[in-house]
């Protein structure tokens, strides 16, 4: 099992057709007995029309909802230390062939109460606390700050 950058390896060719020709790879540790079962996935588990779906939410987030929180925060996002709203997904296929999907809305409002307050509301209002609000199913990760 090769865990870490190809860039750091030696001669990636060679590696290449040591794995083709079934040959174990030098200077890189043999799995343990259980193969690398240990290794844990992020997220709850889900299956690809789960993925797919989280997928079409953060389309439609990246081409409506983003784009109108900017235009209506504009002006009270002007000044804050930090104001961000952002989605990220991290999806995992175990080696037992399950897969497992962490979706997140990440919100971090810094700066005066009024602008991190009116900033807060107008995210609210578009995208909910993502459990099935607004047509949202993420994990909510929120930091204010005044």
């Amino acid at each position: 099992m090769f865990k870490g950058h190809p860039a750091n390896r030696k001669d990636l060719a060679k590696d290449f057709d040591d794995l083709l020709n079934d040959k174990p790879l030098e200077g890189v540790e043999a799995p343990g007995e259980e193969g690398g079962a240990d290794e844990k996935t992020k997220g709850e588990e889900t299956d690809i029309e789960g993925i797919k779906k989280c997928m079409e939410e953060m389309t439609r987030f990246k081409t409506e909802d983003a784009k109108a929180l900017q235009d209506e925060c504009k002006n009270d996002a002007s000044g804050m230390m930090r104001n961000f709203c952002v989605i990220t997904m991290e999806a995992g296929l175990s080696t037992e062939g399950k897969w497992t999907n962490e979706y997140t809305n990440h919100r971090v409002l810094v700066g005066p109460k009024a602008k991190v307050d009116a900033c807060k509301k107008a995210i609210e209002m578009k995208m909910g606390s993502g459990k099935g609000e607004m047509n949202y199913n993420f994990k909510l990760n929120e930091q204010f700050h005044e």
